[in-house]
C-alpha cells in the first residue's frame, strides 16, 4: 500500500500549471484511466481553490469524488476529502459537501 500523499501547492506560473492540468485530464480520458482522471479532477479542484476560484474548485472536486465513489475507492476518496478540508481551512472557505 502506498503512503498517503498530499498534492503539492503549485508555485510559479499559474497559467502554465492550469495548462498542465488540462493536458493531464485529457490524457487520462484518452487512456481510459478513470482512477487517474478522478484523482486529477480532485487535485485540479484544489489547485483552483488555491487560486481563489472556489466555485470551479467545488465542481471539479465533486466530479472527482463522484468518480472515486463509482470506482469503489473509499480509501482514496477519504484522502481527497481530508486534503479538501485542509485546503478549505487554509483558504478560509467553507468545506465542500461530500457527494
Amino acid at each position: 500500500m502506498l503512503a498517503p500523499r498530499r498534492p503539492v501547492p503549485v508555485q510559479g506560473d499559474a497559467a502554465q500549471a492550469d495548462d498542465f492540468f488540462q493536458r493531464a485530464l485529457a490524457l487520462h480520458e484518452q487512456a481510459r484511466n478513470p482512477l487517474g482522471l478522478a484523482e486529477t479532477r480532485c487535485d485540479y479542484g484544489l489547485f483552483l481553490l488555491e487560486r481563489g476560484d472556489a466555485e470551479a474548485a467545488r465542481q471539479w472536486w465533486k466530479q472527482g469524488m463522484e468518480l472515486l465513489q463509482t470506482l469503489n475507492q473509499p480509501d482514496i476518496a477519504s484522502e481527497h476529502l481530508e486534503f479538501m478540508r485542509k485546503s478549505c481551512a487554509e483558504a478560509g472557505v467553507q468545506p465542500f459537501a461530500a457527494p
